[in-house]
């Protein structure tokens, strides 16, 4: 692709926050399930994949020689499932056992969140539910900012900037980045941006990175993802783990 700056309308050099904010207004007024034309929305998905690919020529610096060796470009283990929602599709890595408990669609946003102002009353997200498992003899942090949602038309979505009120939706459920003991488990929630009026959920990718001596950041020593394919089958209610 040519000119994929061009057809995201932002400059050649424009850092990364512009280049996603572009790509995210544009895709939402462009995407088929707002009554787009699906090859505009191609377009400019591929001309995101492309710049952020580093070949839209964003970036034509030679990394340093000692880049490579503090920051492994080794491709992660992908660990894959295709299921319905309401299976509980799970993921079985070296890291993470990861359980898919529930897509909620159209969930009342303040039954389980302290809204900002900005997000009003009637506010209504898709919420995601997994349910984490450490399988190594040593702490693991799991990054909330590592997942990524993904619709059945190709657009990604990040979760959505709010607090989630453990008093609505009781103790057992987290949404911060949390570190997990070893052989332990952990429930975690997360809201995803808005969506499309009629757009679902098809793929939700999760990455995830082991650190050397046990630590939970620094040297990373593995990386696996996680990618979850989404069939039919959504809960409308939220499934309570066992108590701890």
């Amino acid at each position: 692709m040519s000119e994929p700056h061009r057809i995201l309308g932002v400059s050649k050099d424009a850092p990364e926050t512009v280049v996603d904010a572009a790509y995210r207004a544009l895709a939402k007024e462009k995407h088929p399930d707002q009554g787009g034309d699906p090859g505009e929305f191609t377009e400019i998905k591929e001309a995101y994949d492309t710049i952020k690919s580093g070949s839209g020529e964003t970036n034509t610096q030679t990394p340093p020689s000692w880049f490579d060796s503090v920051f492994s470009s080794d491709p992660a283990n992908t660990i894959s499932v295709i299921g319905d929602a309401d299976s509980q599709p799970t993921v079985e890595g070296d890291i993470f056992t990861v359980r898919l408990k529930a897509i909620l669609p159209d969930t009342d946003a303040a039954e389980i969140a302290r809204l900002p102002d900005d997000l009003g009353k009637n506010t209504r997200r898709t919420v995601v539910l997994f349910d984490i498992e450490n399988n190594t003899d040593d702490v693991q942090k799991w990054h909330r900012d590592k997942t990524t949602y993904i619709d059945k038309q190709g657009f990604t979505y990040e979760r959505e900037e709010t607090t989630i009120d453990s008093e609505k939706l009781g103790s057992r459920w987290t949404h911060f980045s949390v570190e997990i003991e070893a052989r332990a488990r952990t429930y975690f929630v997360a809201m995803v941006e808005e969506l499309p009026p009629n757009a679902r959920l098809g793929k939700i990718v999760h990455s995830q990175y082991s650190y050397a001596e046990g630590r939970t950041s620094g040297w990373t020593e593995g990386k696996e993802r996680y990618e979850f394919v989404i069939e039919e089958g959504n809960r409308t209610s939220i499934p309570l783990p066992p108590e701890r």
